[in-house]
């Protein structure tokens, strides 16, 4: 894996607004930018470089521990001199996000299935479903957190995020 830098924007003739130094965390490392109060997110996130290029569509911003919007402005955020943005890398925008669910009648087996937060339970026992040696859908139940999830809820309302383990009981 490359090195890690960041690139900031070029300095704009004649804006008025504001040029916040600010601070990007990732993988470890907290780098500087600049960052001009009428700014876009998903302008700044462009300016992110992480060893190899990677889309903007694949960095997500935390601050404040929210999830940044990427049509929101800088100045929206409240940012502050000083104050840390959090980049969280996506591997595909496509896959998904990965979950881990442990198969009790399987000896325990634990399989990765990638899938969105807006997928239903009953979504993610299809794609379960699809896996070597799962039983079908209907013979299915998941739990998480020592309850037992109901179909048609999303990840997302349950508050389910990556990396967690879900149990698959038979």
């Amino acid at each position: 894996m490359g090195k890690h830098r960041l690139r900031t924007s070029p300095r704009e003739s004649g804006a008025e607004d504001l040029v916040l130094p600010i601070f990007v965390s990732w993988n470890g490392t907290l780098q500087s930018a600049n960052v001009r109060q009428h700014q876009l997110v998903e302008e700044i996130k462009e300016f992110l470089m992480c060893g190899e290029e990677v889309p903007a569509g694949h960095m997500h911003l935390v601050y404040n521990g929210r999830l940044v919007d990427p049509g929101m402005r800088a100045a929206d955020l409240d940012l502050r001199e000083g104050c840390v943005l959090h980049l969280v890398l996506n591997e595909s925008p496509f896959r998904g996000r990965k979950l881990y669910v442990r198969d009790l009648g399987n000896q325990g087996v634990v399989r990765s299935v990638s899938c969105s937060q807006d997928f239903t339970i009953r979504e993610l026992k299809e794609e379960i479903a699809c896996l070597p040696d799962s039983p079908a859908v209907d013979q299915q139940r998941i739990a998480f957190a020592g309850r037992e999830l109901e179909d048609d809820y999303t990840l997302r309302e349950y508050n389910i995020q990556k990396p967690s383990v879900l149990l698959l009981l038979r």
